[in-house]
């Protein structure tokens, strides 16, 4: 098969998000969407999606021209027996999309101000979610940024107007994309990337599951998520374990009534394997604390609360579920055309059916970001995606193909969103991959702040 076609396809599927999108977001629809909905700030999103769906990145895929086999070109020339990454003669490039916890206030600055296209995304935003979105990102408040129900969709407007900004300082990084991962809210951004959802209709069903999480974060004793960095010798399931029983005999929680009654049902669990010896547990805030004492006779060296409201990626959020369950089920969702790797599982997404049960599962489930990094950079390395991973201390990730097959390039890393939130992370996982790695400028920030993942 000749180059050419293939430069064809890749070049049709990048097409700009809004170069495509529907008559429905920036025309007719629009207006109507626009007249249904408040102008306050606080007003919900729109109670309907435009009709007309948006043709997407993959698009130029998905069309066949000139008679191309489409399906077979991707596992010929994209596709590795073992999911990793295959280079061709073209360097090939990673994108990672971060999740809740990357924003400031700021954001989005540079983008808006170099490229029409990213304001085109937030112009679209407004109209779907009800307000500004954009000022928001750009003048806070810092308050309302931050909480869940703003700052997921700013999280993801933001990563897509950086890719935008990508796509046209350096289009090559995505025509020769082969896959994508986001970190929580992020894998929305991936997956639009990625031609499996419209941008408008993701913007809604993040905006639902935002809506949910906040919800369901207030509901019950205060629960939060705490970061970990710990020795070799810190189990976490252990840990855990120790924190749950030490809620269940010893803590009280106050009740509407103002009385004090034992925590029935203490929940500390791990929410997210970010890195080697980095975990997120996330629970009850008594729990935590817990960790936070002994942290010591625990192995830990550090701990940091996450700025978030909630016990994320824990059973604690199953009350928004159903929510984003049934935006989901409204809104359309195709194969993604690139790789795409799921949080829950640390594999790339192999059907519609699973990206609309696995994004409800990954409420409930710990994001396996390391296992994910070594899937995608490291075919020496499949983890287990289990309770306790071994990882792999700084891999080198070499440039050998693993299998007898001589030299191949190493594919560029791009993060694209707010924060630089993914970087220490790949760092510790992969050296040769962070060597590799650029985060998209996305406006100005005091480089001092601590990185924050969801």
């Amino acid at each position: 098969m000749t180059t050419a076609p293939r430069l064809l396809l890749m070049s049709g599927r990048v097409r700009s998000i809004v170069s495509r999108l529907p008559r429905g977001i920036g025309q007719d629809h629009m207006a109507q969407m626009s007249s249904s909905s408040s102008s306050s700030s606080s007003s919900p999103p729109p109670s309907s999606l435009p009709s007309s769906q948006p043709p997407s990145y993959s698009s130029g895929l998905r069309g066949s021209p000139g008679g191309v086999d489409v399906k077979a070109l991707l596992q010929e020339e994209d596709t590795a027996e073992d999911g990793s990454v295959r280079d061709d003669k073209h360097e090939s490039s990673v994108l990672l999309f971060p999740g809740q916890g990357s924003q400031f206030v700021g954001m989005a600055a540079s983008l808006v101000e170099r490229h029409e296209r990213a304001r085109a995304l937030f112009d679209a935003a407004r109209r779907v979610l009800g307000y500004d979105l954009l000022a928001l990102c750009l003048d806070g408040p810092a308050e309302q940024l931050n909480r869940t129900l703003h700052c997921q969709p700013a999280v993801f407007v933001t990563s897509l107007a950086a890719l935008e900004a990508l796509h046209e300082d350096e289009p090559e990084a995505i025509e020769n994309c082969k896959v994508a991962a986001g970190f929580s809210v992020g894998e929305f951004a991936a997956l639009v990337f990625a031609g499996a959802m419209d941008f408008s209709e993701a913007l809604y069903c993040v905006q639902k599951r935002a809506e949910a999480m906040e919800a369901a974060s207030s509901r019950g004793p205060p629960h939060g998520m705490l970061s970990v960095s710990a020795r070799h010798a810190f189990r976490p399931t252990a840990a855990c374990q120790e924190a749950r029983e030490h809620c269940l005999s010893h803590c009280l929680s106050a009740t509407a009534a103002g009385t004090a009654e034992r925590v029935a049902e203490p929940v500390c669990l791990v929410a997210s394997y970010l890195c080697p010896d980095v975990r997120v547990l996330a629970g009850h805030v008594q729990a935590l604390e817990f960790v936070q004492r002994h942290a010591r006779r625990l192995h830990v060296v550090r701990t940091r609360r996450l700025p978030v409201s909630g016990a994320f990626h824990t059973p604690l959020m199953a009350p928004a579920q159903e929510a984003l369950a049934q935006a989901l089920g409204r809104v359309t969702v195709r194969k993604p055309s690139v790789r795409v790797y799921s949080n829950v599982t640390a594999h790339p997404y192999t059907s519609v059916g699973q990206v609309r049960n696995l994004l409800v599962r990954q409420l409930v489930e710990p994001v396996l970001w390391e296992q994910t990094m070594h899937a995608v950079f490291d075919r020496r390395d499949r983890l287990d995606a289990g309770d306790e991973p071994e990882p792999r201390r700084g891999s080198k990730g070499g440039d050998s193909d693993g299998g007898g097959g001589g030299p191949r390039r190493f594919p560029r890393v791009y993060e694209a969103g707010p924060g630089k939130q993914l970087g220490s992370a790949l760092r510790a996982c992969n050296a040769k991959a962070w060597s590799r790695y650029r985060a998209v400028d996305v406006g100005p920030r005091n480089d001092s702040r601590a990185e924050e993942e969801e």
